[in-house]
């Protein structure tokens, strides 16, 4: 009788190869998971991780990615589709936790989340408008920055140390005589 052929995974012949999906892909799949764990208070990292199995620094890449800022590749409208989503997600859960803090202390969510901005009365001390609490900068042109420097240097107040060039005639250290000495 001949020797029946092994079907067991073990078997490499008979091994069923699932072609490898990229990390984009798998967070595409796991989409709809990936928004509610973060909606449910998750960082956006940490449930890519949990859910599609994406390392924190390849969801830093993706996100780069989308956001123009990756060195090499750029992103799909997948992807760009996906983080979209993610950062609404994100801002619904903190909106959530907002609204929780300000039923639960609302001291606290008066006095850090409704603070007095510029112009605008919140719960803290009014703030002064901008144009009040900050002075005009005057830069310097550069014909009044040689005024200044030809003043103090004419006054003896700032020194040029001697040029290293003996044969110098430039009118900061006058014309050098024989020995190299300023005459």
């Amino acid at each position: 009788m001949p020797k029946a052929e092994s079907t067991s995974p073990a078997d490499p012949k008979k091994r069923r190869v699932t072609p490898r999906r990229s990390a984009g892909s798998r967070l595409i799949e796991q989409q709809g998971l990936i928004i509610a764990a973060i909606e449910a208070g998750s960082t956006d990292y940490v449930a890519a991780q949990a859910v599609a199995g994406i390392s924190p620094r390849a969801f830093r890449e993706l996100r780069q990615r989308t956001e123009g800022r990756h060195p090499t590749r750029g992103a799909t409208p997948e992807l760009t589709e996906f983080f979209a989503e993610v950062d609404k997600a994100i801002a619904r859960a903190t909106m959530k936790q907002e609204i929780v803090v300000a039923d639960t202390d609302p001291k606290h969510w008066l006095k850090y989340r409704a603070r007095s901005k510029p112009g605008l009365e919140g719960w803290t001390e009014p703030v002064p408008e901008e144009s009040e609490t900050q002075d005009p900068i005057h830069v310097m042109s550069a014909d009044e920055l040689q005024q200044i420097v030809s003043t103090l240097l004419a006054s003896g107040a700032v020194e040029l140390p001697p040029c290293p060039d003996p044969s110098c005639t430039c009118s900061c250290h006058g014309v050098r005589g024989e020995e190299g000495e300023a005459e």
